[in-house]
């Protein structure tokens, strides 16, 4: 719904650097149950590695309902940090090209077939009061993957590379976490392999408590997903 609004903006004189930016609607129509929202956003300055950022440091918006209920919603953005990847770019050679194409291509990236049941352990405790999305965390694998022929693919201990997709901490009563990790690659024969699970590449974790810490050890079940080759 589009609907006006006024605000204000207040700066740094000397730095030159945003502050705070105030955001008020005008009045709501009658449909939203509410009468205005206002939106109040708190700046800071970090240095992060090279970067030199300017980000809200907090931001709160507030509804004014029509029947005189009042009530906020607070983000604070802090932990802030730099998370960097490596690659590597090699050109072929015309002979090494032509040796490639005629290489065998295996039917699935790392060899794992899917649906094969799988369970992970955290290698080190995961507190998610600090941990954030985007960082990696390590899992162990407990038990070895076998296959349908009881053959062992992969064998227990294995490590697993994992991201952290999002940490979201509910203010409820009681108060309630949610965790999503998803598995990255696969170590194997001293290689790191993808290595992705089902159905959805990630699991969504839901926990009860206020300062919530996974344990060491913590442990998950998964099924095996076969990835497709590019």
């Amino acid at each position: 719904m589009i609907t006006g609004y006024e605000g204000e903006i207040v700066a740094d004189p000397v730095a030159a650097d945003l502050v705070r930016l105030t955001v008020r609607t005008g009045e709501l129509p009658s449909s939203t149950g509410t009468c205005e929202t206002r939106t109040q956003m708190e700046y800071q300055r970090l240095v992060i590695g090279e970067m030199d950022l300017l980000l809200p440091a907090t931001t709160r918006q507030r509804f004014v309902m029509r029947n005189g209920a009042e009530g906020e919603n607070t983000a604070t953005f802090s932990s802030c940090r730099e998370y960097r990847g490596e690659s590597t770019l090699r050109f072929l050679e015309e002979r090494e090209t032509e040796t490639a194409s005629v290489s065998a291509v295996p039917k699935r990236a790392g060899g794992l077939p899917g649906n094969l049941p799988v369970r992970l352990d955290l290698a080190a405790p995961l507190d998610t009061w600090t941990a954030s999305g985007g960082e990696m965390i390590v899992l162990r694998l407990a038990k070895p993957i076998v296959g349908a022929a009881k053959q062992v693919l992969v064998p227990a201990g294995a490590a697993i590379q994992a991201r952290v997709m999002r940490v979201q901490r509910f203010f409820t009563k009681p108060e309630r976490v949610t965790v999503v990790v998803a598995p990255e690659t696969i170590e194997r024969a001293g290689a790191q392999l993808p290595f992705a699970v089902r159905p959805a590449r990630f699991a969504e974790l839901h926990f009860v408590g206020d300062h919530v810490v996974l344990p060491k050890g913590y442990h998950t079940i998964w099924r095996t997903a076969a990835i497709a080759n590019p």
